[in-house]
C-alpha cells in the first residue's frame, strides 16, 4: 500500500516533453540560420572573422580583410571607421564601425569552423565549401576563376567546364596545350572546334607534357602532304606524364 501511494505521488511525465523538445529545436535552427545570415560579410559572402566591421547605417557586417581590401589606404592601419560597403543601404549616415563582441564572437566560435583558406565556414556547409575551397580546388582556366565567360556572339554564360563553381575539382590540373586553356581551338580553314583533348575543360587531369614534335598543337605542317595529325602523340598535342 505505501509503495502504490509513492508511486502515485511521482511527478507523472508531460504529454508535451516531445512537442516541447520540437519547438526547442526549431527555435535552436531558427535561431542559427538567423545568426549566420546576420553575420555575413557584405562583401565576400562569407561568415565574418571575430575582428569585423559593423555598418551603424543598416547593421550590415563586414570582415576586416575585405574592408580594408575596399579601402586599400597605405597611410593608415585598421581605420576605426570607414564608409559603409553595402551596396543596397540608402541611409545618409552610411558608416562602419571596427567592431567585435563577446556574445558574436563565442556564436561564431560555435555554430562555424575556420577552414585551410581562413574563411569562417557553417559546420553544416563545411562539405558544400569543400568543392570550391580554392586551398582544395584549382581555379577554372576557362572561365579565369570566374564562374562564367562571354562568348565570340558576346553572350555572357555559366562556365561549362565548371558548371559555374570557378574551380576544378583537386589541385592537380594541367593547361590543356592543345587549346591554351580556352576548351576549343582555331582551325586553319578558320573555323572553332571543341578541343578533344580536353573534352572542352581547358585542362588536363593529372601532369601531362607537350608534345615538341608538334609542339602541343597535335598537328604539324609539312612540304608535300600540308598539315598532318602528329602520330607521336596521336593528336593530343601532349604526353600522359610529367618531364617525359
Amino acid at each position: 500500500s505505501t509503495n502504490s501511494e509513492q508511486e502515485s505521488k511521482k511527478p507523472k511525465p508531460s504529454p508535451n516533453v516531445a512537442k516541447d523538445k520540437n519547438e526547442q529545436d526549431e527555435k535552436k535552427s531558427t535561431f542559427k540560420e538567423d545568426f549566420l545570415i546576420s553575420a555575413t560579410c557584405m562583401v565576400c559572402g562569407y561568415i565574418v572573422d571575430k575582428a569585423f566591421y559593423e555598418a551603424s547605417c543598416c547593421n550590415a557586417l563586414c570582415c576586416e580583410e575585405c574592408a580594408n581590401q575596399e579601402n586599400s589606404n597605405p597611410h593608415r592601419e585598421k581605420p576605426t571607421t570607414m564608409k559603409c560597403l553595402n551596396k543596397l543601404c540608402t541611409n545618409p549616415l552610411n558608416t562602419m564601425i571596427r567592431s567585435s563582441g563577446e556574445f558574436i564572437n563565442a556564436q561564431i566560435d560555435n555554430l562555424t569552423t575556420t577552414h585551410v583558406c581562413g574563411k569562417r565556414i557553417d559546420n553544416d556547409g563545411l562539405t558544400k565549401h569543400k568543392l570550391i575551397c580554392p586551398k582544395l580546388n584549382a581555379p577554372c582556366l576557362k572561365c579565369s576563376g570566374k564562374g562564367k565567360y562571354t562568348t565570340v556572339e558576346c553572350n555572357e554564360i555559366t562556365c561549362d567546364a565548371c558548371n559555374g563553381r570557378k574551380c576544378l575539382a583537386g589541385l592537380d590540373w594541367t593547361k590543356c596545350f592543345k587549346c591554351n586553356g580556352r576548351g576549343a581551338y582555331d582551325t586553319t580553314s578558320g573555323t572553332t572546334e571543341i578541343c578533344s583533348t580536353c573534352q572542352n575543360k581547358g585542362a588536363l587531369n593529372g601532369k601531362w607534357t607537350m608534345c615538341f614534335k608538334c609542339h602541343g598543337a597535335g598537328a604539324y605542317d609539312t612540304e608535300n602532304q600540308g598539315r598532318i595529325n602528329c602520330a607521336a602523340c596521336t593528336f593530343l598535342g601532349a604526353f600522359k606524364g610529367f618531364n617525359l
